[in-house]
């Protein structure tokens, strides 16, 4: 947590839940603000599903998931934050109780409280000279808009932009569709009052060359594009020196000319005045560019390789243009739901501080060791155990964030379970790169902080290791070597081992332990033996990259 100026300024990323940071700097920083611009691109509740459930009542196991869940059970179950949202003297209850009322108890509903309890600290978090731009989708941007009208205020509404993503159809000439394809993103641009920083001179869109042939007409040598305009009382400039003469006429006569004195001589410096054949012209050249609406289709989504891996990667010039038109040099700026890191990298290019958080322990280590710092860009990483004893109090001082961020420790690619009760024993699993020739295509995972898990604890994950049809191996994460124990082993052997191929070599067993001390083994960066993991967003090839979990 940076809590003196000094570690304000600088460039970090914070590992963990945005809320658990926002309200401790809240509380420390009080509601004088903190952050010049805020963006965040949160997950949208788009029903894109990556969920795979076993039977009725099963855990949810998830490397990400764009569904949300009305959830009743856990410290952070959207029943009970409902009910925070509804209080009497909460930001955010018109908007919460509204949609409580109109849409009920459901998936929308867990994801509008969701950002609801974010969006009211970035609020409190937000300089009064600042601004906020929230990318969603039209799936629940129109609900979002109302949160942001009831926390902000209506009179502080901007802009709703529209991004054209991409101009791709539906796939398949089979497919019939039966609606409009999708291809723009929603971006709700609100600030915090009427001074909040605004440079439209930052981010003019150029005219095109067509507008500029059509309107300007001529060119100088350099191609520079002009408008010939003769000015009046012409006869005048017969004489010698005409622009010392123009200089005598206008003080003692200013009327009949297009412009003032001082105008005027303005635009002599500016070398648009020129005087040919004794007469005054005028070269009007085209202003930087024109003002820019809020359809934004000159900005690519990234194609082809991707550069970090990230299936929803957002491109640096649609970043530099928010940062631009709404912050300068030396702000501070923050992102929440940092990803990939599109908007910290762009910040940090254009001279501002920039600040992220991410509860994925992958984005955070492969913005950090991949995209800033194959940019150049060095930066602080935070809330990260740094060594064996961080992770034992990370473990006893919160049993459910050492849970989360031991599973994503143990292997790249691992990703948390968000739900803490009744998950089944699993609290992460892993996207394999490649099934198995059973179709089998995860892994899972279960972390204990205990010194001496019981051995029905390891059969019972056993049990949902050898039963769930879609998982290949599990892992049992320990802190302590000395937890696991002979008889453990034995339980584990008893599951054999597996291939991910019948004609392969190499075998990799069903259950294994790892122990967390294994990541702070410098020499060797220990991990589980397990087949090539993919990206948990997509499951696609994960990036190789130094240091962190990364280190080679």
């Amino acid at each position: 947590m940076f809590d003196t100026p000094e570690e304000v300024k600088m460039k970090t990323v914070y590992y963990g839940d945005n809320r658990k940071w926002l309200e401790r700097w809240k509380q420390h920083h009080g509601l004088m603000g903190l952050f010049h611009l805020v963006y965040l691109d949160p997950p949208f509740n788009s029903n894109a599903d990556y969920l795979f459930d076993k039977g009725s009542g099963s855990a949810q196991m998830k490397a990400f998931s764009d569904t949300w869940r009305w959830t009743t059970i856990g410290p952070d179950n959207a029943r009970d934050r409902v009910a925070r949202l509804c209080a009497p003297s909460h930001p955010a209850r018109k908007s919460i109780a509204g949609f409580r009322s109109m849409i009920g108890e459901g998936g929308m509903l867990a994801y509008l409280s969701y950002m609801a309890e974010r969006l009211v600290l970035l609020r409190d978090l937000l300089k009064a000279t600042g601004s906020i731009y929230l990318h969603c989708d039209p799936t629940a941007s129109h609900y979002l808009k109302c949160v942001m009208d009831d926390l902000f205020g209506p009179h502080n509404f901007r802009n709703e932009i529209t991004w054209k993503r991409t101009v791709r159809g539906f796939k398949g000439s089979q497919f019939i569709p039966r609606k409009f394809n999708n291809n723009t993103d929603n971006i709700l641009f609100y600030s915090k009052s009427k001074d909040a920083v605004f440079q439209m001179d930052k981010v003019l869109e150029p005219y095109s060359q067509e507008y500029l042939e059509k309107a300007f007409k001529l060119a100088d040598a350099k191609g520079r594009y002009y408008l010939d305009v003769a000015f009046n009382r012409k006869s005048a400039w017969a004489r010698p020196n005409p622009l010392l003469r123009m200089e005598r006429l206008l003080s003692a006569d200013p009327s009949g000319w297009k412009v003032g004195k001082e105008r005027m001589a303005e635009l002599e410096r500016n070398g648009e005045l020129v005087v040919e054949n004794g007469k005054l012209h005028r070269k009007i050249r085209p202003k930087e560019g024109k003002i820019r609406n809020n359809l934004w289709d000159d900005v690519s989504e990234v194609k082809g390789k991707k550069r970090t891996g990230h299936p929803t990667e957002k491109p640096l010039p649609l970043m530099e243009r928010i940062i631009k038109a709404s912050s300068n040099p030396g702000d501070l700026i923050l992102d929440p739901f940092c990803g990939c890191g599109p908007f910290l990298e762009a910040g940090a290019k254009l001279g501002r501080r920039i600040i992220g958080i991410d509860v994925s322990l992958l984005a955070v280590e492969t913005i950090t060791y991949g995209r800033l710092e194959d940019a150049g860009i060095n930066v602080n990483i935070r809330g990260i155990p740094e060594d064996f004893e961080s992770a034992c109090r990370l473990a006893k001082d919160d049993p459910f964030e050492f849970e989360r961020w031991a599973v994503q420790a143990c292997t790249p690619g691992m990703a948390g379970n968000d739900q803490q009760r009744k998950d089944g024993g699993v609290d992460g699993n892993a996207r394999l790169l490649h099934k198995t020739s059973d179709g089998q295509a995860f892994v899972i995972a279960q972390a204990t902080k205990s010194r001496r898990p019981s051995i029905d604890k390891v059969k019972a994950f056993a049990h949902e290791v050898r039963t769930r049809p879609e998982v290949a191996a599990g892992v049992f994460i320990t802190l302590h070597k000395d937890s696991w124990t002979p008889e453990m082993q034995r339980v584990a052997d008893s599951l054999g081992v597996f291939k991910t191929d019948p004609n392969a070599a190499e075998e990799f067993p069903v259950l294994q332990h790892w122990h967390v001390r294994q990541r702070y083994n410098k020499k060797f960066n220990l991990t589980p033996r397990l087949p090539e993991i993919g990206h948990p967003l997509d499951g696609k090839e994960l990036p190789v990259k130094r240091g962190g979990l990364f280190r080679k």
